[in-house]
């Protein structure tokens, strides 16, 4: 893999140093989200345990058992990694040797992320050799459970990488823009800590009373939003303006009341007593579960509330950039050549998308059904972001292929993925034979079949197909195409329902749509567990009627419906593992 695709390889290999509470936690979640795990820890006891405390953690996420591989040392954990998570202790000095060794033993495409709480990046950073790649990412604790991750770091092309990566494995990163001892969370948690300790110093209320007032009170609102939008609902109707004009002046009154408590003898002894109080001799482990309980079910009623009854399985998401009538006339970004593709496919994977849907072009832009056009756009693509999207070529007639050709190019071929029209292929009694034969060859390659159907009609011919044994009789990958080529060229999604009612429990489908309401479609396929296809292919225009400015666009705002729906869009690796293919059969 060349230098330009180290750098925009997905991270896969997740390498943690330190196998503490917060590395325990990290590789949990990691692992939840179908990533490799590799922890390295110089306390033996710290390694031998690893795994089973992980396994605790699992179990709460509802994920299936899995786990780290344990390295021999802290090079060997390092050397195949493209995330290090350094979750060392919290001392400046270990911090900046480790930090150094870790960048000097990793790849250089490696980004390596401290799980610092509250030291800064000139801390830490000072003795490696590229800063840049060495990025502040502190987790909320605990991070299997708490979405949060706050992000600094003086490359903001890495920062952003980081972040994306993050998003993209279901967390909420945060980035600064400026770093500050304690980032952001923990000093708007100190500011709290502070006042309560106040509180109690002054003898204002007990430690217990002055807890519930917080998660009887603000904590439930704190859950749903932040302290700028409570402010902007707490002015009614007219908002933060009103709020401001009416009501700042007592904000200013009230800041000049709090108060600087003294941590001497008599205050510890009061939050000790006070503690011990509230939580009434349970022991350690017990409150940790009830705590790592309720998150959980809070995080699950949030959840439901907003999106209640639905699938929140993770959502592949495709790009179809070019399709096989649409050319320059209709827009100028669409892409007809190799490298123009190769630049798509990378703006896509940036964007969220983790697979691609490629036909090819002849040199006067005309739809190309030809094996050796393929494997230049294939190469071109490959060099452009290595094997991280899944890459799916078409076996569309366009108007102009014949069976016959259709089977051949793909059988000649030999993708990983591949689309097959069954109203194109299966449409004549006659060429149901040969195409069956080719999904029997191709499915028996590892090759990743994906069924287009245009109606509801198609998804029953479709399944009288497989009962007769002449598509393969295992759960498939269907795509309901909803519109057409028309003017203008819109989808209704209230014909989703149509395919549904036709749907074999065993398979997986996803959705396309024509014309300004694929995001609308989008939306709807997330809600109801389905997968998303976007592109140019069917639509070139945002959701208000305007053109998008390239596939990347289309592909950002289907991620963010996507996410709105209580989904997250899957990583290239976990598409690749959704989709069942060989990964040997790179074209």
């Amino acid at each position: 893999m060349n230098a330009k695709n180290e750098e925009t390889r997905d991270m896969q290999q997740i390498a943690i140093i330190g196998g503490g509470t917060i590395g325990i936690s990290w590789a949990a979640y990691f692992l939840s989200r179908g990533l490799e795990v590799t922890l390295w820890d110089p306390n033996p006891q710290a390694r031998e345990t690893f795994n089973s405390r992980v396994a605790d953690d699992l179990a709460v996420l509802g994920a299936k058992p899995d786990e780290a591989m344990i390295a021999s040392s802290q090079d060997e954990a390092v050397a195949q990694a493209d995330l290090v998570v350094e979750c060392a202790p919290e001392v400046v000095a270990l911090k900046r040797e480790l930090l150094r060794e870790l960048q000097e033993a990793a790849p250089k495409h490696a980004v390596i992320a401290s799980s610092t709480s509250s030291l800064t990046h000139t801390d830490i950073a000072g003795a490696v050799a590229v800063p840049g790649r060495v990025v502040v990412a502190h987790p909320f604790n605990p991070p299997h459970l708490v979405p949060l991750v706050e992000l600094y770091g003086p490359d903001p092309e890495v920062v952003a990488r980081l972040a994306a990566f993050y998003r993209r494995i279901g967390k909420a990163p945060v980035v600064m823009q400026k770093e500050m001892v304690g980032h952001i969370a923990n000093r708007l948690s100190s500011a709290l800590w502070r006042e309560a300790l106040y509180l109690l110093q002054e003898g204002v209320a007990s430690a217990e009373d002055i807890d519930l007032a917080v998660t009887a009170g603000p904590g439930r609102r704190w859950a749903i939003q932040g302290p700028f939008l409570t402010y902007h609902l707490g002015g009614g109707r007219g908002g933060i303006r009103h709020y401001l004009e009416h009501l700042g002046p007592s904000q200013q009154y009230r800041w000049a009341s709090l108060g600087e408590p003294v941590m001497d003898e008599r205050l510890k002894q009061s939050v000790i007593a006070g503690v011990e109080s509230a939580t009434r001799g349970q022991a350690m482990d017990a409150l940790f579960e009830q705590r790592d309980r309720q998150l959980m079910a809070m995080q699950q009623g949030l959840d439901e509330s907003v999106h209640q009854g639905i699938d929140a399985s993770p959502c592949l998401l495709m790009v179809a950039p070019n399709g096989a009538r649409r050319g320059h006339a209709d827009h100028p970004a669409i892409p007809l050549t190799p490298d123009a593709l190769a630049r798509d496919a990378r703006e896509c994977l940036a964007a969220g998308a983790s697979a691609i849907h490629l036909h090819v072009r002849d040199g006067e832009g005309r739809h190309l059904l030809d094996a050796s056009a393929y494997r230049e756009a294939l190469k071109a693509i490959r060099e452009a972001v290595g094997d991280e999207l899944v890459l799916q070529v078409t076996s569309e007639a366009g108007g102009r292929y014949a069976p016959e050709a259709q089977r051949r190019v793909i059988a000649e071929l030999q993708p990983e993925a591949v689309s097959l029209a069954v109203r194109e292929l299966f449409g004549e009694p006659e060429e149901q034979a040969a195409s069956g034969e080719l999904c029997h060859a191709q499915a028996a390659t590892g090759c990743s079949i994906q069924y287009i159907l245009y109606s509801p009609e198609d998804l029953e011919t479709f399944n009288a197909l497989r009962q007769a044994g002449v598509i393969p009789d295992v759960p498939s990958l269907l795509l309901f195409v909803l519109g057409r080529y028309e003017t203008p060229p819109i989808a209704d999604p209230a014909c989703l329902p149509g395919f549904l009612t036709h749907l074999d429990a065993r398979d997986r489908w996803a959705v396309c749509a024509f014309g300004p309401t694929e995001g609308e479609c989008m939306a709807l396929a997330a809600r109801k567990g389905g997968h998303a296809r976007v592109g140019f292919e069917n639509n070139l225009w945002r959701p208000d009627g305007e053109l998008a400015a390239s596939n990347a666009e289309l592909v950002r705002l289907a991620r963010t419906r996507i996410e709105a729906e209580g989904r997250r869009v899957m990583t290239p690796a976990e598409a690749r593992r959704f989709l069942e293919l060989n990964r040997e059969a790179l074209s």
